[in-house]
This record gives C-alpha cells, structure tokens and sequence, in this order.
C-alpha cells in the first residue's frame, strides 16, 4: 500500500491512512487505492459551510467547509466500509439539542471487521453563543474600518451581530439532525481513515485517496 501511495504528492491530494498498518495482507486479501472527488460548491450536496476562519496569510477570513452525507458515503464505499443502519440512528432528538449514533465496519488486513462506534451531538444554545460571538467580532472589525463600515447597514455592531446570528440559528435549527448524523459518520471514517472534519474550498479540490482491503 505504501508503494501504491507513493505515485501521489501529498501537496496535491488529500491522503486518507487506515489507522492500521496495510502495508501486509493475508494471501487471501489485496490493497488498492481509490479516489474521490468532492464538489466543493455546497449547493451540490457533497459539503456544507461550517463556518470560517481568519487566515494571517491572506489577512481575511475563508469558509470552512464539512463533509456531507453523500460525499461521505462516496468515502466509506472507496473504502469498504459497511454501515449498520440497524443500530445507527438518533439517540436523542429535541429542539435544541441532538445526539446521534453512527455504526460501521472496516476490514482489516487479515480479513476481519474492525467496528467502528461514534455519536455525535449538538447544543444549538452553545452554539448560539459561539457564532454570536464570531460575528460579534465581525462587526467590531467593519465598524473600526471606514471602507467596510457601510456593511454593518447602521446598525451597532451588537444588534449586527445578533441579526446574523438568528439568521444562522434558523438554519442550524434546520438542519440539526442531518448534521449530527453526518458528524457521527465522519467520526466513525475519521477514526478508520483519518479524514479531517472541516476542510477550505482549496482542499476541497483535491482529491481524497482511500486505502481498502478487498478479497
């Protein structure tokens, strides 16, 4: 396997590694590699914005971008990962507050199934408070720069802030359950494969290599 991966760069990829040692397989089993390749737009289905991040390299903020279920199952199938929907679903499920259980498998290089168990929760009035405090902080920089005072459409930068907060918190409150089920899932790949939970629109088009078992 380590001979297959060499022939990418890791500048120019998006390196998936089991958290096992693959490079020795039973007689009966063989490695191979697969990619695959996000959309980074999220009006395709593949992500979903997350939030952003101030990069000091480019002096502003960037999008951050996490994977979605259909990008996800795109992933678990390169990498031979079963899913257990029998015992995979909400654990909890109220208007603020969501935990999810994902269940999967992953074989192993003698052969076996390793499982795979993670949950997923989310405090929308935690949340709350975090992305109220972003923006918060958004406006506070509009406001000090003259050029971008204009943005805040003369409101305070409190009643700004607190304006783009409930728009967010409306669209959280949306997509709650989806979203706790896809963060169970990608906990159950990033603990077989490694893959990152947020990801830049410059890492998004990379494409992602998937190590797998087959028989």
């Amino acid at each position: 396997m380590q001979d297959l991966a060499l022939r990418y760069k890791p500048e120019d990829v998006n390196m998936l590694v089991p958290v096992q040692n693959i490079q020795q397989v039973s007689p009966w089993h063989a490695a191979r590699i697969s990619e695959v390749r996000a959309n980074p737009d999220p009006d395709s289905g593949d992500v979903f914005k997350v939030g952003s991040r101030y990069d000091t390299q480019k002096k502003g903020f960037e999008d951050l971008y996490s994977p979605a279920k259909p990008l996800l199952m795109k992933v678990a199938a390169a990498a031979g990962i079963v899913w257990n929907w029998r015992d995979s679903g909400p654990i909890t499920l109220q208007r603020d507050y969501v935990c999810w259980k994902a269940v999967g498998a992953l074989r192993l290089p003698d052969g076996t199934w390793q499982p795979f168990v993670a949950t997923k929760e989310i405090d929308l009035t935690v949340i709350e408070e975090e992305i109220y405090a972003q923006n918060l902080k958004k406006a506070e920089e509009h406001a000090s720069n003259p050029k971008e005072k204009g943005k805040l459409k003369g409101m305070t930068a409190e009643d700004w802030a607190q304006t783009q907060t409930k728009a967010n918190m409306i669209q959280w409150r949306k997509n709650k359950a989806m979203r706790a089920e896809t963060g169970a899932m990608l906990r159950v790949i990033r603990a077989a494969l490694g893959m990152k939970s947020q990801y830049t629109k410059e890492e998004l088009q990379k494409p992602f290599i998937v190590p797998r078992i087959d028989f």
